[in-house]
Parts: structure tokens; sequence; C-alpha cells
């Protein structure tokens, strides 16, 4: 598990950087904010390696977070609940909606709801790969991988579920609006389930400007009003709205939308979801981080927009990483080993060379001898752990068919392991699943997800697994 995680957010003004320690992820270790300019990215590129954040980056976990104004976002009902047929539905519907063809766009799918006779309602995620490609062009310099591609609005509601309070959560509709810079976003949650997302070109930069603040002010309520409506009109229930913002635009948007809206307004700051020193604080001013620290807990979000084929390759680098890590802790083993072997060997001769020498002390020297080789003992005893990470090496190394390439590997300090990774059909991951089972050293196998996925024309299975660490030694 690296150290740190990192969320990436390219707009059109300003690449945002969040780093935080993969122990807390409320600690910000870094945030670094870098004009963007479409088309003079070496630009960008050089105050990248300069900013704060950049330390951390190659011991990330790296999250991609997509805007919402690069998306585009289509609720259908489809006419199926199979996992698979709705997968194949979404593509085609997905076709009608964008100028594209299929192999320039990424599809992420969210299930709302189920509806009667078997139905579906059923959300289509879908951004251009150009949008992605934009941020790999600045990172893969420097050799950084993302390793997720993660939904703003998503992210934005995952961090709600994540710090709000539990009784309001228990509501079946909720909203939050998120005020950054140069854009706003409007996001609202169906029993937690991502259902709705608007952009509004109305942000912080915008509600600064003091000569024209009142009028700017009130274009965003009325905007965020008109969101709300549109959606209230077909899925009525919303009772309270977040919002998400500075202090300073808390103070004037609250108010506001509490006389416009028959709505409970509840405020974020900052400070409820992320802790940060004295010298980080000033950073914040202008910008928000909500969708950026949502996306730091990206196991809870279930679509990911990383094109197939760059998860294909961070998994091959990912793997080609290991194999080398591997190599040189082996070799390190070996030498390690050598040396202690010669010195045990010198030791013994210098034993025996004392032993010719002086035949009345051979008692006391052979009781050196055995005290000293039980102390080794011991030792070595107490230095083989039950369960070590190369059992766990070998045992993922003999438990994975053919065919399947895993892209992530994690765990957390309660022993729980998740991968995440490719295969060439849904049969060979439900394969894989009872051979965890029956290992010794996995217990509480759980299939998370599993869709298929196209690449190139061929259909492959994106799939997640988790699992427990046994608290059982692994038989030699």
């Amino acid at each position: 598990m690296k150290k740190y995680i990192s969320s990436f957010l390219l707009d059109d003004n300003h690449l945002k950087i969040v780093v935080t320690t993969s122990s807390d992820r409320k600690e910000i270790k870094a945030f670094s904010v870098i004009p963007y300019v479409l088309g003079a990215e070496s630009e960008t590129i050089s105050k990248l390696k300069e900013a704060a954040s950049f330390q951390y980056l190659s011991k990330s976990y790296i999250n991609i977070v997509i805007p919402r104004h690069y998306v585009t976002i289509r609720t259908v009902e489809l006419p199926s609940s199979d996992p698979e047929e709705l997968q194949k539905m979404a593509e085609f519907q997905a076709m009608r909606q964008v100028p594209y063809t299929q192999s320039e766009i990424v599809l992420g799918i969210e299930h709302i709801r189920s509806l009667p006779d078997d139905k579906s309602l059923v959300m289509l995620i879908i951004v251009h790969k150009k949008i992605i490609d934009r941020v790999l062009g600045l990172l893969v310099p420097f050799g950084l991988h993302p390793d997720s591609a993660i939904f703003s609005s998503e992210a934005l509601g995952n961090l709600l579920v994540k710090f709000s309070n539990k009784e309001i959560l228990e509501e079946a509709t909720i909203g939050i609006v998120e005020i950054d810079y140069n854009l706003s976003h409007v996001v609202v949650l169906d029993n937690n389930n991502l259902a709705f997302s608007r952009s509004i070109p109305i942000g912080q930069a915008q509600l600064s400007n003091k000569s024209d603040s009142k009028n700017v002010c009130d274009n965003l309520v009325s905007r965020v009003k008109e969101s709300l409506d549109f959606y209230s009109a077909s899925h009525p229930g919303l009772g309270t709205l977040f919002i998400s913002a500075s202090e300073s635009v808390l103070d004037k948007i609250c108010p506001l939308l509490k006389e416009t809206l028959p709505l409970n307004i509840e405020s974020i700051k900052s400070s409820s979801f992320a802790v940060f020193s004295d010298d980080i604080k000033p950073l914040l001013n202008g910008y928000s981080i909500a969708s950026l620290c949502g996306a730091l807990y990206y196991e809870d979000c279930v679509i990911d927009l990383m094109p197939a084929e760059v998860k294909e390759k961070t998994a091959a680098l990912s793997r080609k990483r290991l194999m080398t890590q591997t190599a040189i802790l082996f070799s390190v083993f070996i030498f390690a080993s050598s040396f202690f072997t010669y010195n045990e060997i010198q030791l013994r001769k210098n034993y025996l060379s004392k032993i010719n020498q002086s035949i009345s002390r051979l008692s006391q020297v052979v009781k050196k001898i055995e005290l000293m080789k039980n102390k080794i003992d011991i030792l070595q005893s107490h230095s083989k752990p039950s369960t070590s990470s190369l059992d766990v090496l070998y045992e993922m190394g003999t438990l994975i068919p053919k065919g399947i390439f895993i892209r992530t590997l994690s765990y957390n300090d309660q022993g729980r392991v998740s991968f995440k990774g490719i295969a060439p059909g849904i049969a060979p991951v439900f394969e894989w699943i009872p051979k965890l089972e029956s290992s010794s050293l996995f217990a509480r196998v759980k299939n998370r997800y599993t869709r298929k996925v196209k690449v190139g024309g061929k259909e492959y299975a994106d799939f997640q697994i988790e699992c427990t660490l046994s608290e059982k030694p692994v038989e030699k």
C-alpha cells in the first residue's frame, strides 16, 4: 500500500492537487494550484515540478477527478435489471447521445434504482478520452501513472455520505452545491446514489467581485433553484441542501438560499472534512477541495472513468515494479544469508583454533558455543513470522487464473485486502473466488463488482474482489 493518496483535478484554468497520508485521509500534507492554459502544457509541467505537492507524488496512489462540465450525463430507463444486459443497452444508448465513436469515449454507469416490470433507471456518465489524456500528458513525463479516474459529482456525493450527519443521510433525497473558483456544481443523491448533476458557470472568483457581488449572488441562487426545480419536478422529496465553499462565500450565499428555497440549508466548511496547517489554509482561499477530498476515498466510488487500455498499461507497470522489488528482495536475502553464513564459518574456525591451542579450556569454550547456538536458534525462531510478504506473493501467484491481471492491490490496518483487475471474461473471475475462499491465507471473500468493458472491440471484465487476510499461518 502506498504511503500517500493524491487527487488531481484539471479544469479550464487550473490544475489542483491535494495530497494526504494513506493512514489518515483527513490530514492534508500538501495543496497546490497551478495555472493551466490549453496548448501551453510545458509551462504547467515546469511549475508542477516546483510545487509543494510534487515530492509526494512518486509514493502516491493517484486519482484523476473529472470535472462535471467535461462530462455528458443522461438518465435513461432501460427494460432490464440484468447487469450484463444493462451494460450492453447502456453502450448502445451512449452512442446515441454523443457524436463520437465508442473508441473515443469512456462510459460509466450508475444504477439509480429498480423500476416495476423488471426495468431499471440508470445514469450514463460519458467522457471523451482526450479529457483524461490532458492530465496524463502532465503526469507521464515524470513517470507518474494515475490509478483511477473519478467523476467529480460522485466524489462530492461520496464526501457528503462520509462526513454528514447520519440522521440527515437517512432522508431519501439530499443535495449538495460545491462552489469552486469559476464553476459551481449541483449534485442530488437518491438513497446515497448519484441521481442528478449539473454545472453552473458562476464561482468564487465572480462572487468576490465587490462591484457586482449582489447581482452575481442572486444569479447563482436563481440558477441553483432552477436546477433543483428541474429535478424535483419528476423526483419530489428533496429535504436538505448542503453548501461547500469558503467561509466568506458561505456567509453570502446561505442566507439567500434559505430565503429562496423551502429546504434545510446546511453549510460544509473545509475544516469539517480536512485537517491542514496554517501554511496551507491561505492557499484554499477562492477554491473548493470538496470533490478532491471525496475522491481520496476512492474505494467507495463505483464509477471509474479510466480507459481500459490505460488500466492495462498501469497494471503491467505495477507487475514489472513488483517483479523488480521481489528480485531485489531475493538478492538481498541471498546476500544476507551468504554474509551470515561466512561469518558463522569464520566464527567456528576461530573456536576450533582456540580449542587446539588450549585443550584445558575445551569445556568452557564448548559451553559458550552451545549458549550462542541456543540464542541464535531463539532469534531465528522469532524472526520468521507465520505469514510473510513472500507467502502472500506466492499464494497470489498460485491462485490467480491464467489471463487475469491485477492492476491494484491495497489493504488497510484491519487486514482488509482489495484486488482490482481485468479478466478476459466474467467466468474466470467467478472461478477465482472459490480458490481464494479455499486458501488458508484469505477469508471472507466478497465480489464487490464485476462488469464488462470493451477494449479494441474485445470484451473484458473489470472487477473488484475484497477479502481479509487470515490469522492462520500459511502451511509450508
